[in-house]
């Protein structure tokens, strides 16, 4: 994810509001995060989880692998995440561009051949941690 207008310690706040404030439990870090020189002041940074099986964390939706746990960050933490940015970052995800505020995106994760994957693959609905009202 790109992220402009933004420093690291902004990203590190966001992060913060989102294992504190939202269920994270200090489950949700950055897998990686950098300072790029284009575009000016960006962020470039993906987001993990430290157990597989705590909050924000994903399920395999590859038709083989289906329901096994990966160390990834599921949408829904994503979608806080972006939300705690300050209100002038610019998020760049695939060739959409966001703002902190705006409806989360649910992509399709799974096969286009096989539609009984869907984009919900992890525990958020069951936990109470997605927020429905910013789903789009």
């Amino acid at each position: 994810m790109l992220i402009r207008n933004v420093t690291i310690a902004d990203c590190e706040k966001a992060l913060a509001i989102v294992n504190d404030k939202h269920g994270g439990n200090g489950n949700v870090v950055f897998r990686d995060i950098k300072i790029v020189s284009s575009p000016k002041n960006s962020v470039r940074l993906t987001l993990t989880v430290r157990n597989s099986r705590g909050p924000f964390s994903r399920t395999s939706a590859s038709m083989f692998n289906r329901g096994r746990r990966v160390a990834a960050c599921c949408w829904h933490g994503y979608g806080f995440f972006m939300d705690a940015l300050p209100k002038e970052a610019v998020i760049r995800v695939g060739n959409e561009k966001r703002r902190p505020g705006d409806k989360w995106v649910d992509r399709n994760i799974g096969s286009q051949m096989s539609p009984m994957f869907y984009s919900d693959a992890c525990d958020c609905r069951d936990n109470g941690l997605e927020d429905q009202d910013k789903m789009e």
